[in-house]
């Protein structure tokens, strides 16, 4: 039989076996809550490194918007493309750099996204001065109250695509003889010159005279340089914002918004005193004119044409019984 050993402890052993236990407990409580925050630490310090990869590397061009619509951050691809440095855009409003004739889209389309997220296309304007297309999609951005916090815009460039959709839209609806835009670009654009804001609104019908004589004379080689010539007249002598058209054969029309019947007169008297001195540079030819003003709108563009047709063929019939 082995011995049997007994070991007695006293209360102070007792009182100091216990605090070695619980300290012993506390280290390795404190050395576990360490390593989890250290962890945690490193999975955060991962994270922001991840997110800041991510930053300085994506390819589309990100801004950060406040409820005012300035710009508050922009990823490294905004300096990048459009050449802008963090203090030379933050702070500004985005609406600056959009190209004077997009905002106003731009605008709308951007309140139109806080229901359903449309993507906005307009002219970016690049720090060396010229402008670029870009897409964006925007994401509205709210506070626990569903008040508006500003958006992040994401952006991608399609100036190519652009281009070439331009280039495309030329060949559609330009006439190749003139350089003047077609009959289906005048349909097309017609509505817009029809808004309130362009009138009164003037409308200048022409044609050339006795083109077919010109064509049985001298060939269509001969009438066919005879519109390009006129088609150059007509344009000389229109502001950016009218808009001239041939709609086939020898017929061309011009639309001019905010423009009253006297300075409809002068516009004609113009073109048809250059018209007139092409003869002197054996360009012998004759353009007639008439028109019509429209002072309130209408939803039509078709009885202004037809009192303009009337106009030109009676100044046409004047002239001819002048000579």
């Amino acid at each position: 039989m082995g011995e049997i050993v007994s070991v007695s402890l006293g209360n102070r052993d007792l009182q100091w076996f216990m605090i070695v236990v619980m300290t012993g407990v506390f280290i390795v409580i404190l050395a576990y809550r360490f390593e989890r925050n250290h962890l945690r630490r490193g999975q955060e310090n991962q994270e922001i490194r991840w997110m800041k990869t991510i930053a300085e590397n994506v390819m589309d061009l990100i801004l950060i918007l406040d409820e005012k619509g300035k710009v508050q951050y922009i990823t490294p691809s905004i300096t990048r493309f459009l050449g802008y440095r963090d203090q030379e855009i933050k702070g500004k409003a985005i609406l600056d750099y959009i190209h004077p004739e997009d905002k106003d889209t731009v605008l709308k389309r951007f309140q139109q996204g806080r229901e359903d997220h449309r993507k906005i296309e307009g002219r970016f304007l690049h720090k060396d001065g010229y402008y670029v297309y870009l897409s964006a999609q925007v994401k509205h951005l709210y506070d626990g109250k569903g008040e508006s916090t500003g958006a992040v815009i994401s952006c991608q460039d399609i100036t190519e695509r652009k281009r070439t959709e331009n280039r495309l839209r030329s060949l559609r609806f330009k006439d190749v003889l003139t350089g003047l835009y077609n009959r289906g670009y005048f349909e097309e654009q017609v509505p817009k010159y029809l808004e309130k804001e362009n009138y009164p609104l003037s409308i200048i019908v022409g044609d050339i005279d006795d083109l077919k004589k010109i064509n049985d004379n001298y060939g269509h080689l001969r009438g066919d340089w005879i519109l390009g010539v006129v088609g150059r007249v007509l344009k000389n002598n229109c502001r950016k914002g009218d808009l001239v058209c041939r709609i086939g054969g020898d017929e061309f029309v011009m639309l001019l918004p905010k423009t009253q019947e006297k300075e409809v007169e002068i516009v004609m008297a113009r073109i048809e005193k250059e018209a007139a001195s092409l003869g002197k540079k054996g360009v012998n030819c004759g353009i007639s004119l008439g028109s019509h003003t429209v002072m309130d709108p209408v939803g039509s563009i078709e009885e202004a044409m037809e009192k303009a047709d009337r106009n030109m063929y009676r100044r046409k019939s004047e002239r001819k019984k002048a000579v």
